[in-house]
C-alpha cells in the first residue's frame, strides 16, 4: 500500500486547494483572481473558504490605518489584525458588503499580520489596504 501525501498548492481549472497548518486542514479558492502589493491585497472570488494573510512591520509604537471594501453574496468574511505575540488586536466579521476605515494603535515594534478569512464566502471580493 502506498500512501501519497500532497503538500503545497494544487490548481485545476481556476480552483486552488492548499493544505494549511494550524487552521483548517485545507482551503478552497474558486474563481480566484486579484493582486497584492506592499500595502494592499484585493481579490475577487466565486467561492472562498480559507485565509489570505499579509505581514507588516511596525518599527515603533505607531498607528495602523486599515481601509476595507468587502462584498459577498453568502457566507462570511472575517478581517483580523494579529500582534507579534499572535494575539488578535482587532477583528470584524462581514456577511454583506461594507466599506470602512479603522485606526488601530500598534503598541510595540514587530511583525503584525493582517488576515482575511473566508468561511464559505460566495460571489464577492475584498479590497484591503493599510498604512502605518
Amino acid at each position: 500500500m502506498v500512501i501519497v501525501v500532497i503538500l503545497g498548492v494544487l490548481m485545476i481549472s481556476g480552483v486552488i486547494l492548499q493544505l494549511k497548518p494550524k487552521t483548517k486542514l485545507y482551503e478552497v479558492k474558486i474563481g480566484w483572481w486579484g493582486s497584492d502589493g506592499i500595502n494592499f491585497t484585493r481579490y475577487h472570488f466565486k467561492y472562498f473558504d480559507g485565509s489570505e494573510s499579509k505581514v507588516i512591520e511596525a518599527e515603533k509604537p505607531s498607528e495602523l490605518v486599515l481601509r476595507y471594501d468587502i462584498s459577498l453574496h453568502n457566507g462570511e468574511i472575517e478581517l483580523k489584525v494579529v500582534s507579534p505575540g499572535e494575539c488578535i488586536i482587532w477583528n470584524k466579521s462581514f456577511t454583506r458588503g461594507e466599506r470602512g476605515l479603522k485606526e488601530i494603535m500598534l503598541n510595540k515594534s514587530g511583525w503584525y499580520k493582517i488576515i482575511i478569512c473566508g468561511d464559505s464566502a460566495e460571489e464577492g471580493y475584498f479590497n484591503v489596504s493599510w498604512n502605518i
